[in-house]
């Protein structure tokens, strides 16, 4: 019998087992961690070398915590948590507990079926606390709701409603009871009437959910008492409805809730509106984030001279450092675009820093650039690349120039110490002037050059107790000597700038409930309040005449740049009452001892795992079952799936893959069997139509070695071998026999050779900016087998997602195949996957290729129904498409178009147009189209496609 080829023959010969990420940005492991761990009566601490005295202070605060939420929530794990700890945040993006790329918002995670807290450290003992308080949190709820054993979490996940901000919200609390970032957010919410309700929070995400929850819960527990949060969480566990459970625990509905709370609210922040600046008031506003649809443009530096600003903003998505008039905000031109190339892998929006050399010519700033941070001096005028300053540390922000021009001063974190360094811009000399466990940050020179001003947490005397956390200004010879501490202590206090005489300091300070701007009189020490906004306020820069003092303020939701004219000339007005916030604290032992200190073990266990089992008399029973397992720091990962029969186990599937991932390559393998069964209706010899039964048994494996060039760019090299197998079975006519023939086994030995690029943002549904492409060529080895498969494939993938508004995205995709050989192979043309308006798999082509153009937006914003069904969905996007394509197994038999009686008509050319909906629906994103084909003299019926899966 000849040899067939079936669908399934055809897509795996296309796409293996391990082509599971097409797309995708890489995550990459620079380092080969030395995993240490210890226990405490709570917990096991993963840690390597560099971080002891981060394991000392974890250890305490992880136990501390324990107790007082074991009693807030009444709870109580019955077996240690893992906790994992990184040095850096660069070093936390390597980690493999999760495979989702971390981006630099993401200050730590608690993932749900381990209960693994995974946590970096970012140079403040008192954030390093907050995030061990809050991911604690986490654990604690993940355990009372979902509990500890497998089943219960997969069911319980599931059926289980529970909105995001009755997470967060009490991480927040439970971590810091309220802090100035949470009243700066309130203030403003409250008095620009952005607060969101509690009903639309349900349906929320990002910052509102983090800091409104933490509200909530506040109101909760000075309302109610602090013991109904546990007994809430409790109660939820049994109702599985969060409304439900609140109306049993406090006697609310979540309206009811809404309406106190929201009142509580505007009694508190209403009084204060008359007493507040607004920040119009006090200066011209130069950017619009709600006009360009962004949250942040932050971290100005206004040029010597007074007439440029740079600053960075994420106005287009991507991270980018722009540069405006000083006069009106004019944008003169983009300096930097970060998050979209090795160079500038991440430009720190969320730790930023931009400063002007003193002649005016040059920009410094530091940037992630693969596994380490590096200051960039960058010509101001023609955008050239002056100097790459690597100061071996884990971390680098807030640069600084020297009033020579020569060296420049920065914030470093290297093994668990953010310090102060001075690195010479020619011969790249790093001179270390603090080397301690305090958080020292925002450093500056002073005009005279000879001495440094920066912001730290570090003690008032050896001999006092430690207060991190607690901020104050601190002066320091340029030698390292001499420190000497210039203001009173804050929660929040730091970003100091120079007046040009060297008199007077400017920073920023949350002393009276957010963050203002302040005067310090050098000589005297004398303290004085210069502004009084509602938002908050940071990253101060003066011009060299002290005429003009430009910042970063924040109202209506989000940060604009502002320009100050004559700041010096206000009246001197005195600070007014400190605010307490009564902030979460854990005293900390400084001379606390590990013990018990060995090397991490592999520890593997279920990550998560699913499947049925059935029966029926004559067929025995068959389930299905999938299971991922890894271990404790997600370096090896296998995940296995199997469809057994008990009547015949040899026609079984199954499916073996594991993931080797602690290096910076990659390497995967796989095996499987798969059986597949078709009733196929060939000709015989003589033209009679055969009814025909065919059973396909594939059998193989596959090696697959990822090496990444860089987060954007990687080779994927990848062998396939696996065999193909086909029985016939068919009833003969002539000979009244049921006549069974099995064809010898074909070998494919399959190498293919990847080139992938990958530098889109995501949005809801799929990308919304940027590019990705890949590029494959895979070549059959012939001959290693009596019969094999001979057959080349050279296939392109070109997609490209353009930015046009807020919300608003043009999608682009090429696609190009051609196979040779033997044995080569079609490609299948039709459907939701490539041209839309025609049946699935309507053409077949060893040369294929296809164009998608497709406009994207906003389409519902909100679709609430009570009758038929109650139904409230949220965000579903529209598109309206293109689709051109066409198959051959020759190009010069392809004919694009050919005439007919009225005017031209497409021939090969296939044409399918029409538009549909995205809803994504938690598990997947669920895609409706409505689509037809035309050849220009006529269109077709209305075809219908349902798919789910990203858009393209």
């Amino acid at each position: 019998m000849k040899k067939l080829y079936s669908l399934a023959i055809c897509f795996l010969l296309l796409f293996s087992l391990l082509k599971t990420q097409e797309f995708g940005k890489n995550k990459i492991q620079y380092k080969n961690f030395d995993w240490k761990s210890i226990k405490t009566p709570h917990f096991i601490i993963y840690y390597y070398q560099g971080e002891e005295e981060l394991v000392k202070f974890a250890a305490q605060v992880a136990e501390d915590s324990y107790y007082q939420l074991k009693e807030d929530l009444n709870h109580n794990f019955r077996k240690r948590v893992p906790i994992i700890i990184y040095n850096s945040h660069n070093d936390f993006e390597q980690t493999n507990v999760t495979l989702s790329l971390i981006e630099e918002s993401v200050g730590g995670f608690t993932e749900i079926f381990k209960n693994r807290i995974v946590i970096p450290f970012e140079g403040s003992y008192e954030r390093f606390r907050h995030v061990i308080n809050h991911e604690l949190v986490h654990a604690f709820q993940f355990d009372i709701l979902f509990g500890s054993r497998f089943g219960s979490v997969m069911q319980s996940e599931f059926t289980m409603n529970v909105p995001l901000w009755v997470m967060e919200g009490l991480a927040e609390f439970e971590s810091i009871y309220w802090d100035s970032e949470t009243e700066s957010y309130l203030r403003d919410a409250v008095i620009n009437d952005r607060l969101i309700s509690i009903e639309d929070l349900n349906y929320a995400r990002g910052y509102a959910v983090y800091k409104e929850g933490q509200s909530i819960y506040r109101f909760i527990s000075d309302t109610y008492g602090r013991k109904k949060l546990g007994e809430l969480f409790h109660t939820l566990k049994k109702k599985r409805d969060f409304e439900k459970a609140l109306k049993s625990t406090i006697g609310l509905s979540l309206e009811q809730l809404n309406n106190d709370w929201s009142k509580s609210l505007k009694k508190k922040y209403w009084p204060q509106y008359d007493k507040k600046d607004e920040l119009d008031y006090i200066a011209r506003k130069l950017t619009d984030h709600k006009k360009q649809g962004n949250a942040y443009n932050v971290s100005p530096s206004i040029s010597p001279d007074g007439t440029r600003i740079a600053f960075i903003t994420d106005k287009e998505e991507y991270t980018e450092i722009l540069l405006i008039s000083a006069i009106d905000g004019e944008v003169l031109k983009k300096v930097v675009r970060g998050t979209k190339s090795a160079t500038f892998e991440s430009l720190h929006l969320f730790r930023p820093g931009i400063c002007w050399s003193p002649d005016g010519s040059k920009l410094a700033f530091s940037a992630k650039a693969g596994k380490e941070d590096i200051i960039y001096i960058m010509d101001e005028e023609n955008g050239s690349i002056l100097s790459s300053l690597r100061a071996k540390c884990d971390a680098v922000y807030s640069p600084s120039f020297s009033p020579d021009g020569k060296s420049m001063v920065f914030t470093g974190i290297k093994n668990g110490m953010s310090d102060i360094y001075i690195i010479d811009i020619e011969t790249q000399k790093l001179t270390r002037l603090t080397e301690d466990t305090y958080d020292d940050r925002d450093p500056v020179f002073s005009p005279q050059g000879d001495i440094i001003v920066f912001s730290s947490d570090r003690e008032d005397a050896s001999d006092s107790l430690w207060h991190y956390g607690d901020y104050a200004l601190f002066r320091i010879d340029r030698n390292g000597k001499g420190i000497e501490q210039l203001t009173e202590r804050e929660s929040s206090l730091g970003n100091p700038v120079f007046s040009n005489d060297g008199k007077k300091i400017v920073f920023v300070s949350d002393r009276e409930g957010v963050d203002n701007l302040y005067l310090l009189e050098v000589d005297s020490l004398n303290i004085y309040r210069l502004t009084d906004v509602f938002g908050g306020i940071s990253n101060p820069t003066l011009s060299v005449d002290d005429k003009k003092l430009v910042f970063a303020g924040y109202e209506s939701g989000g940060w604009d740049i502002y320009i100050m004219r004559n700041p010096f000339d206000y009246a001197k007005v005195e600070p007014g009452e400190r605010m307490d916030f009564n902030t979460r604290y854990t005293v900390v032992k400084r001379n606390y001892e590990l013990e018990n200190t060995k090397k991490a073990g592999l520890g593997f266990s279920t990550d998560w795992a699913g499947g049925y089992l059935v029966f029926a008399s004559g067929y025995g029973f068959r389930s299905l079952m999938e299971i991922a397992l890894s271990d404790v720091l997600g370096n090896n990962r296998f995940y296995f799936a199997f469809d057994l029969y008990s009547r015949n186990l040899l026609d079984s599937n199954f499916q073996l893959v594991y993931w080797f991932l602690p290096k910076r390559w990659d390497l995967g393998a796989a095996i499987f069997q798969e059986k597949n069964y078709y009733l196929i209706f060939p000709t015989s010899p003589e033209g009679e139509i055969l009814y025909m039964y065919l059973e396909e048994t594939l059998r193989g494996g596959a090696l697959l070695l990822r090496l990444p060039i860089d987060k954007f760019h990687r080779f994927d090299i990848e062998t396939d071998i696996f065999s193909v197998q086909q029985s016939f079975e068919w009833w003969d006519e002539d000979s009244k026999k049921t006549i069974y023939e099995t064809s010898a086994p074909y070998y494919v030995v399959l190498p293919t050779l990847s080139w992938i690029k990958d530098t889109a943002l995501w949005g809801y549904t799929g990308p919304i900016n940027g590019e990705r492409w890949k590029f494959s060529y895979a070549k059959s080895i012939p001959g290693v087998a009596k019969h094999t498969f001979d057959y080349s494939i050279f296939y392109g993938d070109i997609r490209n997602y353009m930015r046009i508004s807020q919300g608003f995205s043009f999608a682009t995709r090429f696609f190009g195949f051609s196979s040779w050989g033997e044995d080569a192979l079609s490609y299948p043309l039709g459907g939701s996957e490539n041209v839309r308006g025609y049946d699935y798999f309507s053409f077949y082509g060893k040369k294929a290729g296809f164009l998608n153009l497709e406009l994207r937006y906003p389409f519902i914003e909100r679709l609430k129904m009570r009758f038929p069904l109650p139904l409230d969905i949220k965000g579903i996007r529209g598109v309206s498409f293109c689709d051109i394509g066409g198959v051959t197994d020759e190009l010069r038999d392809f004919k694009t178009a050919v005439r007919s009686d009225k005017w031209i008509k497409f021939d090969d050319l296939k044409v399918g147009f029409g538009t549909g909906i995205r809803m994504n629906i938690t598990i997947a994103v669920l895609k409706f189209d409505i689509a037809w084909h035309t050849n220009l003299e006529s269109v077709s019926r209305m075809h219908l496609h349902f798919s789910l899966g990203s858009e393209f």
